[in-house]
């Protein structure tokens, strides 16, 4: 940051929320200091298989002498990476309050449940949101969810305990508003609402 912008750079009145994520670094001076590996990620854009280079600046720690890492908890960091990621901290596990978003009361930060959302339907955030319009389901009790294909969520639904989502082949599985599902698997949701599930094992 050039000084004369060192100021408005630190103030918080302009910036009310810091990345801490980030490292910023003149890549020209650190380059002949370092030496990174090149990370393969293999993944899939818009149906593409591609293939993403990185390198992991985390592993530049080992380059320089007497350096130290800070461990932050959970309570204080919740990354989002997946629409898995992001239907927990939508779901009533977390509050916002005043613009920051914290563990709901009660919710222990480190137990957070599993959860697995087919990646053909839930991969990315558009139709993600769009089975999710009339609210996410209550996750409070949940500790295990598989939703595996098209499966939609109208309101006020309730998850607990370990429940497994089966959509059926090529058709939209709509979950009914008020509905409440605990350690089954849902095997089959008929058009008046009906659900046919057994018994989680």
């Amino acid at each position: 940051v050039p000084p004369e912008h060192m100021s408005e750079f630190t103030s918080i009145d302009k910036f009310k929320v810091f990345n801490t994520n980030s490292l910023w670094v003149r890549l020209d001076a650190l380059r002949p200091h370092i030496e990174m590996d090149i990370i393969t990620n293999r993944k899939s854009v818009n149906g593409r298989d591609v293939i993403q280079l990185e390198q992991a600046m985390a592993a530049a720690i080992s380059s320089f002498q007497n350096s130290v890492a800070i461990e932050v908890p959970r309570t204080r960091y919740a990354p989002v990476k997946k629409c898995n990621d992001l239907l927990v901290i939508m779901s009533d596990l977390y509050s916002l309050e005043r613009g920051v978003l914290r563990p709901a009361n009660g919710v222990d930060p480190a137990d957070m449940p599993e959860i697995v959302l087919d990646n053909a339907f839930f991969g990315n955030v558009d139709p993600f949101l769009r089975r999710l319009v009339h609210g996410v389901p209550s996750l409070r009790e949940i500790t295990f969810l598989d939703v595996a294909g098209d499966v939609w969520f109208d309101r006020d639904v309730t998850l607990a305990g370990r429940v497994r989502i089966v959509g059926e082949h090529n058709v939209e599985t709509h979950v009914p508003a008020g509905t409440s599902l605990r350690d089954v698997v849902v095997r089959h949701i008929a058009a008046d609402g009906s659900i046919e599930s057994e018994p989680f094992v």
